[in-house]
């Protein structure tokens, strides 16, 4: 699915079932697997949808009739190879146990001007590490390309000290430090029991990230209700979207924009919600009230604001 995600980011996508597999049609088994009539299926298919350009992909034995489909009919694959003028990738992954590594490399040989990757891995088609499907990328469109990473609905928490500036210069760096450490510490703790993960800290806050709303909403009340002890304040804010996970486990997208701007919104020991979590809460334990339309900085619409109740 991931390699499946890649190829949309680049391009329209055409996935075609060969004769007599998938969603074709029935077909005579000896009529379906030769590399000729696989290479005829790949042009009839193109031909249909008007396709003028296209990088055609094979794994295994589909890539006979992606090289056929690229160059004349001939019963000899080793005399086909040499026949073959357009940009080709040829790419070997080290599970392909059956397969050695030598035939792809006799390919790229003889294939005018391939280019030959080998990338071990865990996959029996491809690599799923981003690194290494970017080869993939550069070949698809010519030069270095921007890859996709995975997207995933979660609910974010912010949370950030208020009055954070004043109160660091009233105690002295040494003193705010160590009540900043302390934090952490508390809201790494809650955020733990509550089955999140802390995404990053973000100067006088955190960024944190749960599978579920009520979980965020667990973790903001007890966050906000008790930090007191250490003599600091939080708001909170909270909205559910899809985001963006990057390699480095950030996470990137609207709705982290969104979730930091509800807690903007939020007073001292306060935990405001986007209408979205409200609505998936609905029939849980948490009691909302409504605190009114709001204009979130650099998020485009008009925003319904809850305040949780305890």
């Amino acid at each position: 699915m991931r390699f499946q995600r890649l190829y949309t980011s680049l391009s329209q996508v055409v996935n075609i079932d060969l004769r007599g597999i998938g969603l074709s049609d029935f077909a005579p088994l000896d009529s379906c697997f030769s590399p000729e009539a696989r290479a005829t299926d790949i042009l009839a298919v193109l031909d249909a949808l008007d396709v003028e350009r296209a990088v055609i992909t094979g794994e295994g034995f589909s890539g006979h009739a992606a090289a056929l489909g690229r160059a004349a009919w001939s019963s000899d694959i080793r005399e086909l190879v040499a026949r073959i003028t357009v940009p080709t990738l040829v790419y070997y992954t080290e599970d392909l146990t059956h397969i050695g590594v030598e035939h792809s490399r006799y390919l790229a040989e003889h294939i005018p001007g391939a280019i030959l990757v080998e990338a071990p891995g865990h996959s029996f088609y491809l690599s799923a590490e981003t690194e290494r499907m970017s080869a993939w990328a550069e070949f698809i469109v010519g030069g270095p390309a921007a890859l996709s990473h995975d997207n995933k609905l979660l609910t974010l928490l912010f949370t950030d000290i208020v009055g954070s500036t004043k109160q660091a210069a009233e105690l002295g760096d040494s003193r705010w430090t160590s009540i900043v450490a302390d934090l952490d510490a508390y809201v790494s703790q809650c955020v733990e029991r509550c089955a999140g993960r802390v995404v990053k800290q973000t100067g006088d806050g955190h960024l944190i990230a749960f599978e579920l709303p009520r979980d965020a909403l667990r973790a903001a009340c007890e966050i906000s209700s008790g930090v007191h002890v250490l003599g600091v304040e939080v708001r909170c804010g909270v909205h559910t979207g899809e985001v963006e996970l990057l390699p480095d486990g950030d996470l990137r997208g609207i709705a982290v924009h969104a979730a930091a701007r509800v807690c903007d919104a939020a007073g001292a020991q306060r935990v405001l919600v986007s209408r979205t979590v409200a609505d998936l809460a609905a029939g849980s334990d948490f009691r909302f009230e409504d605190r009114g339309v709001h204009e979130l900085k650099g998020v485009s619409g008009a925003w319904t604001l809850y305040e949780v109740l305890e």
